[in-house]
């Protein structure tokens, strides 16, 4: 081998290594993301009752009552397993995701791989509020490994809230 094929194979060597370590830095934040919203699931929640309190309004009462049958827990923490299609650009790709959800507020993580073969992506979506601030990404991956959209924020507590002025601000906010 020349001397510059050895550098280009050290250099795609480099920046394989580069982009496996990027996708197990994405991979440890959603995983540490994910687990503490499951640790806020109770283990005996309330049980749905028919009669809900007065200030909810009559329509979602009557959704409610044929929706959720008496005595079903109401977890605050909930995961959801997905599968059907995801429209890209007028596209159906076929899509499998799985999620946890955390309301009201707290957060959320969203897995999903779209496509299949040459075309497959993968990825999250994912939020998690906490009082010293918030985390949020959107980090997607053609066949796991070349970055498609990589965007994130970390906002930070603000002033006291008006009715006009967001909660938090980003005190940074960048694509990556």
């Amino acid at each position: 081998m020349t001397g510059w094929a050895l550098v280009a194979l050290a250099g795609l060597a480099g920046g394989a290594l580069l982009l496996w370590l990027v996708g197990q830095r994405d991979a440890a934040q959603r995983e540490r993301v994910r687990a503490v919203l499951l640790a806020g699931r109770e283990v005996a929640p309330e049980a749905f009752d028919p009669a809900l309190p007065g200030d909810v309004p009559e329509v979602a009462r009557r959704y409610f009552r044929r929706a959720i049958a008496p005595g079903t827990p109401l977890h605050s923490v909930v995961r959801l397993e997905m599968s059907g299609t995801f429209t890209l650009n007028g596209r159906d790709l076929p899509m499998v995701a799985s999620q946890i959800l955390s309301p009201p507020a707290r957060g959320f993580v969203w897995q999903a791989s779209i496509g299949r073969g040459g075309t497959r992506f993968s990825g999250s979506d994912g939020h998690l509020a906490r009082e010293s601030g918030a985390e949020s990404w959107t980090k997607f991956a053609l066949a796991g490994w070349v970055p498609l959209v990589r965007a994130g924020c970390r906002p930070v507590p603000t002033a006291p809230r008006s009715a006009l002025t967001p909660r938090r601000t980003c005190r940074r906010c960048r694509s990556r």
